[in-house]
């Protein structure tokens, strides 16, 4: 098992793995100091980071790992970074401006992590699912525990509110789209 300091070899580099927890407390990044690489993971990606489910969950303080784990990721010379979704990229200091402000943003306001994190988990569920007949897409909302649960503890709001509300911000984002009576994921046919 690989940890927070030992040394891989991948791709004929030298790989150092680097403890980065906040979307998932347990997780790692890998960095090669020689070629100034970073393979971030969900710790950093161009346009932010992975949902810190354990803030949500109540399981460890996501909100400060996050904060520390970009902080150690910044002081770090990178030319190129991998990240876990989306592509290579060498625009560093930007896509660290964005993930702070959006770690303040959720820290001033722990709904926005909240709904933030069930459309993430609805849009992934539908990725898995492709397509659903329009009449049936709010009751598989409403069937979602993740959904439920983070609704219940941050947001309370019925699930018929909910449901509506996912639809309409997924739907507006293109992260879904109506076509000939079906609601179909990004993609999807």
């Amino acid at each position: 098992m690989i940890g927070a300091g030992d040394e891989i070899e991948m791709g004929g580099l030298v790989w150092r793995a680097l403890a980065v927890p906040g979307h998932d407390m347990e997780a790692l990044a890998y960095y090669n100091p020689e070629k100034r690489l970073l393979i971030s993971g969900d710790a950093l990606w161009q346009n932010g980071f992975g949902v810190i489910f354990p803030e949500l969950l109540g399981e460890a303080d996501g909100l400060a790992a996050t904060r520390e784990t970009l902080r150690m990721l910044a002081g770090l010379p990178i030319d190129i970074i991998i990240p876990g979704h989306g592509k290579p990229f060498a625009e560093i200091d930007p896509a660290f401006d964005l993930a702070f402000r959006r770690l303040d943003a959720f820290t001033a306001d722990i709904d926005k992590l909240a709904w933030h994190a069930i459309k993430v988990i609805v849009s992934f569920a539908m990725l898995e699912r492709q397509r659903l007949p329009v009449d049936t897409f709010r009751s598989f909302v409403r069937e979602l525990p993740f959904a439920i649960d983070v609704n219940q503890r941050y947001l309370g709001l019925d699930e018929e509110t909910l449901a509506g509300r996912v639809e309409r911000d997924l739907l507006q984002v293109n992260a879904l789209r109506r076509e000939d009576g079906w609601i179909l994921a990004a993609g999807g046919s």
